[in-house]
């Protein structure tokens, strides 16, 4: 069930973090007049976004979605605007929402798992190194030693041949779902490498 959230309470924190994560530009007093706005206006549903589904099972939970919060997403908690969630913020510790390693790091493994499936079918001369290290180490502790690594251009510039940069893992470190589970060191180093071919993850 769905509809607006016109009887929502916004507080302080989710006007902080509206103005952190979705609008820095405004002040605090803009943004929690804005967030007030958008609480009477967009929807209000009991399903979250497809990037936040692993907090559904929170029972009692409700989702202020809609166009005009762009990707954000707002936590209503019994009729309280508590926090504003992003896909590269999926989390705020101060309300109870925690980071999900263990979840996402399992998603990262399936979904190495499934892009080096995905990358031999493109054509790309795959070795089994790197699932053996993801099996050694876990699919995180692969991505951030090869992060550490020289010799990373080999492998790139062979997936860039066939097209498929969007496979590698310095990609899926960039993933909003995946970043929390690396350093920001980690982060730039992805994205500086895959900028040198020519890989625009935005």
């Amino acid at each position: 069930m769905s509809g607006p959230a016109r009887s929502l309470t916004v507080t302080s924190h989710a006007a902080q973090r509206y103005r952190e994560r979705v609008e820095p530009g405004r002040s605090f007093r803009e943004a929690q007049g804005r967030l007030r706005w958008l609480a009477a206006t967009e929807k209000l549903s009991a399903r979250a976004p497809l990037w936040l589904d692993r907090l559904a099972t929170e029972r009692g939970l409700r989702f202020l979605v809609g166009p005009r919060l762009r990707e954000a997403c707002g936590l209503d908690r019994s009729g309280s605007l508590v926090t504003v969630l992003t896909p590269e913020f999926p989390y705020d510790e101060q309300v109870g929402i925690r980071k999900p390693k263990r979840q996402a790091a399992d998603q990262f493994d399936k979904r190495l798992q499934a892009s080096y499936r995905d990358a031999e079918r493109h054509g790309y001369a795959s070795t089994r190194a790197l699932l053996k290290m993801a099996r050694d180490l876990g699919a995180v502790g692969a991505a951030k030693q090869l992060l550490a690594q020289s010799g990373w251009e080999d492998p790139l510039q062979r997936l860039r041949a066939v097209g498929a940069l969007d496979l590698s893992i310095e990609a899926h470190v960039l993933d909003p779902r995946f970043r929390h589970l690396f350093s920001s060191e980690e982060i730039d180093v992805a994205r500086q490498r895959l900028a040198q071919l020519g890989f625009d993850d935005s």
